[in-house]
């Protein structure tokens, strides 16, 4: 899962920028991304990804609990916004590209936009793939064009031997 930006409508700090920071958790594993210092309201998060190890067979009616906080130095962190987000909505398929609304209290604090891949090495690997499946069909065609050049010329230069001989006859 990668956290990848948010927009905020609940701004704790009244005199300062947010310091916002996202924590993932599912079941007993809890994830934290880098704090931004000054991030706002409209942080964002450059490559954080949080690799979480799903189990296969994911019932329905399993969540995963994303909450943003604003850090703070001198008293405890404050939470801006969270959200309890079905599995089954977030993998879906290969790959999931999407905004998910935070409440506070019972109200609309903003949205967070997640990334999640099934397994980043088996996306990866199939994006490899077919870039290279891409790259070799493009080689063989420019072969296929050289090719093709090559043999117009030959039967161009056949052909201007052959003028050239009934000319001479």
């Amino acid at each position: 899962i990668q956290c990848v930006e948010a927009d905020l409508t609940n701004d704790t700090d009244t005199f300062f920028k947010m310091d916002p920071y996202v924590t993932l958790t599912y079941k007993d594993q809890k994830f934290k991304t880098a704090t931004l210092k000054n991030g706002g309201t409209r942080p964002v998060w450059k490559h954080q990804r949080i690799k979480v190890a799903l189990p296969d067979d994911i019932p329905k009616d399993e969540n995963i609990h994303v909450a943003l906080y604003d850090w703070d130095r001198w008293s405890g962190d404050d939470l801006i916004g969270e959200a309890y987000i079905p599995l089954t909505q977030i993998i879906a398929s290969e790959k999931t590209d999407d905004w998910f609304n935070l409440e506070f209290e019972g109200k609309y604090a903003g949205r967070v936009h997640l990334r999640s891949w099934k397994d980043a090495r088996a996306s990866s690997a199939a994006e490899e793939g077919q870039d290279e499946a891409a790259a070799a069909r493009k080689t063989e065609r420019q072969n296929e064009k050289a090719a093709l050049k090559t043999a117009e010329s030959s039967s161009s230069a056949s052909s201007e031997d052959e003028a050239r001989d009934t000319a001479r006859a």
